[in-house]
């Protein structure tokens, strides 16, 4: 997330608020396909980055609110399809047409929406309070039923990948208590260092390094652009430790000299912005990481202090 009153922040807000790219935007998060109108009948999957939920992530990132952008009515209809528990429609069973939801998803929501300025909504405390009621024995979030609390497997080891979607929500509000925070960071880190001995995940393939710098985030959120950032947000200290050097060594290997940081993907569904084209030099990921870099080095001090 690129800082609220940074310069950058406020001429890229200026700049986007006028160009045609914006309205394309801001059009789709009502497209019957693939933004919230889809709730009504095949929602918008969450693993197509032209969904809604990449949408809302996108604006919130640039720290776009509902006071600068016409989205109200959009999320009105997004807030119609929450569940009674808090978690928001992920999709449906096919037939039956009952609704289906995973704690990442909703996490990923939640973030969007606090920065959005939907914070002290109903909807979006009754997001927070499923989050924090599903919080397993490890620290951890995992998306399967059969190990939330009280269930079969409820011991087994969190899934990193719902754990970085959360612990990115629970840097979008203050009133979290830390130990949450630390434990779900640390599960974190120590999958990122050791991915194949301390997860139990939704998807093998997690246990790959996604090492490319590229926006948006993989939708496992395991990317090391969304980690480094998640972890520079919530545990700045865990970056400046032993165990975190690793991955700022990643990102500053990525950086040469004179130069923008370059984008490593291509997401066809946002290529008319240079984050998503591969091989492009790219503002928006240049200025995340000097976003990341100022928290790190901000937590250098703190470290040296509790040596």
């Amino acid at each position: 997330m690129l800082p609220a009153g940074s310069a950058y922040a406020n001429s890229f807000k200026k700049e986007f608020l006028s160009c045609d790219e914006y309205h394309q935007v801001i059009h789709r998060l009502n497209d019957p396909e693939v933004g919230i109108a889809s709730l009504a009948n095949r929602p918008a999957r969450f693993d197509m980055y032209a969904s809604y939920p990449w949408i809302l992530r996108f604006l919130a990132d640039a720290n776009l609110t509902r006071h600068v952008v016409p989205i109200d009515a959009a999320i009105k209809r997004l807030f119609r399809y929450q569940l009674p528990d808090g978690q928001f429609t992920l999709r449906y069973h096919s037939r039956q047409k009952i609704p289906v939801a995973a704690v990442c998803h909703t996490a990923h929501l939640a973030y969007s929406l606090v920065i959005l300025g939907y914070a002290n909504t109903p909807a979006v405390r009754a997001a927070y309070r499923y989050i924090l009621s599903t919080r397993r024995p490890d620290g951890g979030w995992h998306c399967d039923s059969n190990k939330q609390r009280g269930e079969r497997y409820e011991h087994a080891l969190s899934c990193p990948a719902a754990t970085i979607h959360v612990l990115h929500a629970l840097a979008a509000v203050d009133d979290i208590p830390g130990e949450y925070v630390h434990e779900a960071a640390k599960l974190v880190i120590s999958h990122w260092i050791s991915p194949d001995e301390t997860a139990s995940v939704c998807n093998p393939a997690i246990h790959q390094r996604f090492v490319k710098m590229r926006y948006p985030s993989h939708y496992w959120g395991y990317d090391l652009l969304h980690v480094a950032d998640t972890l520079s947000m919530t545990a700045p200290q865990i970056l400046v430790s032993s165990r975190g050097q690793g991955i700022m060594r990643q990102l500053l290997n990525k950086c040469a000299a004179d130069d923008l940081i370059r984008s490593e993907k291509t997401i066809p569904e946002w290529k008319v912005f240079d984050f998503a084209r591969n091989k492009a030099q790219s503002v928006w990921i240049t200025a995340m990481l000097v976003v990341i870099l100022h928290r790190y080095l901000t937590a250098v001090p703190f470290l040296e202090e509790t040596c």
